[in-house]
C-alpha cells in the first residue's frame, strides 16, 4: 500500500466518524428539543392554575415554579438563592409547625397555613410529599401552595352549637368561638356589652 492509498483511507475512516458524530448530535439535539417541548408544556401547565410549586432539600430550594411571584409577591428567583425569604413570611407558629413537619417522611396537606404578604393575611392550601431512597431517608420534598378559598370562607360556613355556641372544628373538637377566632384567623379577644345586654343585666342600677 502506497502512502496516498493509506491517505485515502485515513480520510475516508475520518469522514467516517464525523458523519457518526454528526448523527449522533443530530439525534442529541432532537432529544433536547422535546425536553424542552416537555419543559414549556410542563411549565404552562403549572402556571396556567393558581398554584406554586417548590421542590426542596434541607437546606434550599432547587425549583421554584413561574407563577410564585404572583401568589407570594416575591421573584422565585430570590427565594432559590435565599430560602428564608419564603419561610420569614410565613406567620410565627405556622413556621414552627412547618419546620416540624418537614423533619417528617410522610405527606402532609394543611388547609390555612397563614402567610403575611404585602401587610394581608392570606390561607394557603399547603401539600407536601417527601421523596425517599431506598432507605426511607426523606431527600426532597416536592411543596405545593394555593389560595385557600375553603379557609378564606370558613366564617360563612362555621358549624356553631345553637346552645352553648362552641364551634366544631373538626368531627370530634369543639372550643369556644374566642379560641377559634384567636388559633384559626389570628384575631386577638377583647370584651364589652351591647346594649341590650348592658340594659337586660344592669338595667336595675342605671
Amino acid at each position: 500500500m502506497n502512502e496516498k492509498d493509506f491517505s485515502s483511507q485515513n480520510i475516508d475512516k475520518l469522514f467516517q466518524k464525523i458523519s457518526i458524530l454528526e448523527s449522533e448530535l443530530f439525534q442529541k439535539n432532537k432529544i433536547i428539543q422535546e425536553l424542552n417541548k416537555t419543559n414549556e408544556r410542563l411549565n404552562t401547565i403549572i402556571n396556567v392554575i393558581d398554584l406554586a410549586i417548590l421542590i426542596r432539600t434541607k437546606n434550599k430550594f432547587i425549583y421554584v415554579s413561574d407563577n410564585y411571584e404572583t401568589l407570594f409577591g416575591i421573584k422565585p428567583q430570590i427565594v432559590l438563592s435565599d430560602m428564608l425569604a419564603h419561610y420569614n413570611a410565613i406567620v410565627k407558629e405556622d413556621a414552627r409547625i412547618l419546620s416540624e413537619w418537614n423533619k417528617s417522611a410522610i405527606d402532609i396537606a394543611r388547609d390555612g397555613l397563614l402567610f403575611k404578604i404585602n401587610d394581608k393575611t392570606l390561607h394557603f392550601h399547603y401539600k407536601s410529599y417527601p421523596i425517599k431512597d431506598t432507605s426511607g431517608l426523606v431527600l426532597q420534598r416536592i411543596e405545593t401552595y394555593r389560595i385557600s378559598s375553603e379557609m378564606n370562607h370558613a366564617i360563612m360556613l362555621l358549624p356553631l352549637c345553637s346552645h352553648c355556641k362552641k364551634v366544631r372544628i373538626n368531627e370530634e373538637t369543639w372550643c369556644e368561638i374566642e379560641e377559634f377566632l384567636r388559633q384559626k384567623v389570628k384575631m386577638e379577644i377583647t370584651h364589652s356589652l351591647c346594649p341590650d345586654c348592658v340594659h337586660k343585666f344592669y338595667g336595675h342600677i342605671l
